[in-house]
C-alpha cells in the first residue's frame, strides 16, 4: 500500500481532476490522469462507488485490490507532477486481480 503522501483526499481536488483531466478508459477501470506544477507531488485517489457494489465490504476489496496494484506499479509511476483517479466500472467484479494488473501495466506503460 502506498504511503499517505501519495493519496488524493479532497473532493475538490477529485472534482478538478474529473473536469480538467484526461480519461482513459480499460477493462473494469477508468482512469483520468491530470498534470500539476512539478513541484507539487504525484497523488493517486481509488474510487468505488455503490453502483459498483452495494456493500461497503465488496467496495473495500476492491479498493484494497486497486492500491496494491498502484503499489506495486509505484517505480513506474512519476514521482512529481501528476493527479491519478482510478474509477471502477460496474464490470470490475468480473475480473481477477491479475486481469486488473494487467490493464492498469497497460495505462501506466
Amino acid at each position: 500500500m502506498l504511503p499517505p503522501k501519495w493519496r488524493l483526499s479532497s473532493p475538490t481536488v477529485f472534482k478538478q481532476v474529473y473536469q480538467r483531466g484526461r480519461r482513459h478508459r480499460t477493462a473494469g477501470l477508468t482512469w483520468w490522469v491530470m498534470s500539476q506544477p512539478p513541484a507539487n507531488h504525484t497523488r493517486l485517489g481509488v474510487v468505488v462507488s455503490s453502483r459498483v457494489a452495494k456493500r461497503a465490504t465488496e467496495r473495500n476489496l476492491y479498493k484494497r485490490r486497486l492500491w496494491a496494484i498502484l503499489g506495486e506499479f509505484k517505480e513506474k509511476i512519476p514521482n512529481f507532477g501528476y493527479y491519478f483517479v482510478v474509477v471502477a466500472s460496474q464490470d470490475i467484479g468480473h475480473y481477477s486481480y491479475s486481469e486488473l494488473k494487467h490493464s492498469l501495466s497497460d495505462i501506466i506503460k
